[in-house]
């Protein structure tokens, strides 16, 4: 570039980078945070997590692998965090903090002849137990999925929906 070049400056009100905190502390699972290359990985679930974003609408989760999450939130000029309104059954931004409550979706496997292992969260650890209705509070996300514990390992998929209802996925 030369001196007598032109330089195109370009500008938005989306320019601030910002660091809130990320409390996910009521869900079954972990979060990664979205098309970050050099992201924190997983949040951790035990604790309220701070993370820096350059604000912007349109971050988002992976509560799981393959696993992408139903909800976006916006990080604002003014260093706050938003969600959508469709998110307030599972999610509340509140200045500078986004806590993410999930659903409680119940597994009822005492029909089953094997166990579930819930493949797409392996931070739950474990397996579901065929003799009792199992807890997981999830945030929504298409493709959640569990697996027989054994041979042969069949797969249920499963959707969970922002207004909490689950559907075969």
């Amino acid at each position: 570039m030369t001196r007598d070049q032109p330089l195109l400056v370009l500008q938005s009100k989306w320019t601030s980078i910002t660091s809130f905190g990320v409390d996910g502390r009521g869900l079954s699972h972990g979060l990664a945070l979205m098309n970050l290359l050099d992201g924190p990985g997983h949040l951790a679930r035990d604790r309220l997590n701070s993370v820096t974003l350059v604000s912007a609408p349109g971050h988002g989760f992976h509560p799981g692998s393959g696993v992408n999450a139903d909800f976006r939130f916006t990080v604002t000029a003014d260093g706050g965090v938003a969600v959508d309104d469709r998110c307030v059954g599972f999610a509340e931004a509140g200045g500078r903090t986004l806590t993410l409550h999930g659903y409680l979706i119940a597994f009822d496997g005492r029909g089953l002849p094997h166990d579930l292992v819930p493949m797409s969260l392996p931070e739950q650890g474990g397996v579901l137990p065929r003799d009792r209705v199992n807890e997981l509070t999830l945030v929504p996300a298409a493709t959640y999925t569990l697996r027989a514990d054994r041979e042969p390992f069949t797969e249920f998929r499963f959707d969970v929906a922002t207004t909490g209802a689950v559907s075969p996925g």
